[in-house]
């Protein structure tokens, strides 16, 4: 039984190694070969956002090599079949092959011809073509954004984007600081923008400087544009000011808008925590905290809710934010001296 036994197991050993001398050069051959590379792929054709505008973009499998012009692999016609000029752009990822050179609304039939060859040396194996239609653009012309804290000696300007439109008005209105409650009616209400509020702000703010900006944006594109304000003298007063803005010689309500803005040195953060609203003050011209300051907790219509004055590192604490008192609370208001900050909750 045990010679038995020990024979079987020696027959093993020789059926292992017999085994494994057949497989080394397999596994051997199989090592050799380098892989595959996958062919270049399509994955989709649409319009992307570039620069500001539209553009036809082609998205592909594997990144392309940017040393390379890849123009003569593709092409763009018309619904008429007319041939669209204009070269591609490769997209920083490598994969997105950009081409800016539409108009909205319009209908463009993009080719990617095979042979197109990516950075790993894969290429493309079929002709790939897809029909699409650009989006509508509208002209429009908007701020950048409502009750801005201007430095009273830093401010280079409002900032604002306009889409296809090449000229602006726009009317500055201060507000008197006898009117600062009515005024802030207007803001709660938030439609500051409708005609028959346009006509309230007349009875709580003066008109005090009228202009007119070029813009001349590429055509579809947006384009971000600052209306410089630092030069004019009268815009130099602390104070609120109401920015009324319109398409030159457009009655359009859709091309219009309405920002209102602080000139002061009174920098203001707030912040709450559960029931506590941590105020913060400090100069927008040296950055230093602000001292006694006043500031008031103001309700919807500008009543007044609860008032402190800021301690020597500039911070005004207002606890129980979470009782019925403050359930109104909208505005922080802040004054020292010439100058009044407001900030809208």
């Amino acid at each position: 039984m045990i010679v038995r036994g020990r024979c079987t197991a020696q027959n093993s050993n020789w059926l292992f190694l017999l085994v494994l001398f057949l497989l080394i050069p397999m596994l051997t051959s199989a090592a050799s070969v380098p892989n595959q590379a996958k062919g270049l792929e399509v994955m989709d054709i649409a319009e992307h956002s570039h620069d500001g505008g539209g553009a036809l973009a082609v998205v592909f499998s594997s990144p392309l090599d940017p040393t390379k012009n890849h123009d003569r692999f593709l092409n763009v016609t018309r619904n008429d079949g007319k041939l669209v000029d204009g070269g591609w752009v490769l997209s920083k990822s490598k994969r997105i092959l950009l081409f800016p050179h539409v108009d909205p609304k319009t209908k463009y039939k993009v080719t990617v011809y095979q042979g197109l060859t990516a950075q790993d040396g894969s290429q493309l194996s079929k002709t790939t073509s897809k029909s699409i239609k650009t989006r509508n653009i509208t002209s429009s012309i908007t701020f950048q954004g409502s009750g801005s804290l201007l430095p009273a000696k830093l401010t280079a300007g409002l900032p604002i984007v306009s889409v296809n439109v090449d000229k602006i008005d726009v009317n500055f209105h201060r507000v008197s600081p006898d009117n600062y409650q009515d005024f802030f009616k207007l803001v709660h209400r938030r439609n500051i923008r409708e005609f028959w509020t346009l006509e309230r702000l007349g009875k709580v703010a003066d008109l005090v400087y009228t202009a007119r900006y070029d813009i001349n944006p590429p055509a579809n594109k947006r384009r971000d544009f600052t209306i410089p304000i630092n030069k004019i003298k009268v815009l130099k007063k602390p104070g609120i000011y109401v920015a009324v803005m319109q398409a030159a010689g457009k009655y359009d309500t859709d091309l219009m808008d309405t920002s209102y803005f602080t000139i002061t040195d009174i920098g203001m953060h707030a912040r709450f925590y559960g029931d506590r609203l941590d105020v913060h003050l400090a100069s927008l011209n040296s950055g230093k905290p602000l001292s006694k300051v006043k500031v008031q907790l103001l309700g919807k219509d500008g009543e007044l809710l609860s008032e402190a004055k800021s301690t020597p590192g500039g911070l005004v604490v207002f606890t129980g934010m979470e009782s019925k008192k403050f359930e109104q609370a909208r505005f922080i208001s802040a004054r020292q001296g010439n100058y009044f900050t407001v900030l809208d909750l």
